[in-house]
């Protein structure tokens, strides 16, 4: 720091550093000095209420879609009981609490009878749980103690799908692919087995356009009758019989 007199000469020179902070920083606040800016917190939150019309509908009919296949409702949330980033004994812990939370999950119904007196040796085996094949072991278990019911590929209340199946776009699109194919074939060859109508006047009506209606112009599908000659099959008279017609045709 330079001190300048009257006469313009140097009195004082300092190079010490708390002098050079006390002249360059003013009495006033200035954003940033507090050094808070190097601690923050990420904050994310999500408003429904700031969609528009057209978005709150394709966002009802998507829920609307997916709620045929899969349980969409809050009970039916998958939750980490823990938290799933961290240290090994923390994911361990995580996994620990998470397999017993599962179990509690279910209704005692859908378990098996006897599962109320192996359920603390289960979870006694749970806690003592720290590699893959051990978790794998312990969920085997109560896998064996669902009843069978729950397994079932069907849409209840309470149940969803219980099968995943991985599938990437080119095997979708491949499977499109043969699905078109094998559709394709079959109205080739539904369509050399038809008979073509020749009418004297032309058809009037457009009813034959129709789905399933194609059988008024091809002549192939649609109503088929099937006769049959009756078979008399007699059946034996024995002495005793019951019938109080039968002495009659005696």
């Amino acid at each position: 720091v330079l001190v300048v007199n009257s006469q313009g000469e140097i009195s004082r020179l300092s190079t010490r550093k708390e002098l050079i902070m006390r002249g360059t920083l003013s009495h006033y606040f200035k954003l940033g000095q507090e050094g808070k800016y190097r601690v923050y917190h990420n904050q994310y939150t999500t408003n429904s209420f700031a969609l528009n019309k057209h978005q709150h509908r394709e966002d009802h009919d998507k829920r609307r879609h997916l709620s045929h296949k899969f349980c969409m409702s809050p009970l039916g949330e998958f939750k980490w009981n823990g938290s799933v980033h961290g240290s090994k004994v923390l994911t361990v812990s995580t996994l620990r609490l998470t397999i017993v939370q599962l179990e509690n999950n279910i209704p005692a119904s859908f378990l098996h009878p006897n599962w109320a007196s192996h359920r603390s040796n289960w979870i006694k085996a749970v806690q003592m749980c720290s590699k893959p094949r051990e978790f794998a072991l312990a969920i085997a278990i109560l896998e064996c103690a669902i009843k069978p019911v729950v397994i079932l590929p069907i849409w209840r209340d309470c149940l969803g799908h219980t099968r995943l199946r991985r599938m990437t776009s080119l095997e979708r699109e491949e499977k499109d692919k043969v699905k078109k194919k094998e559709r394709k074939q079959e109205e080739e060859e539904s369509m050399q087995q038809a008979t073509w109508v020749k009418y004297s006047f032309p058809v009037k009506h457009q009813v034959w356009k129709q789905k399933g209606e194609e059988y008024r112009v091809t002549g192939y599908g649609g109503w088929c009758w099937v006769s049959k000659t009756h078979v008399s099959r007699s059946v034996p008279r024995f002495p005793g019989n019951t019938n109080v017609s039968y002495r009659k045709h005696l």
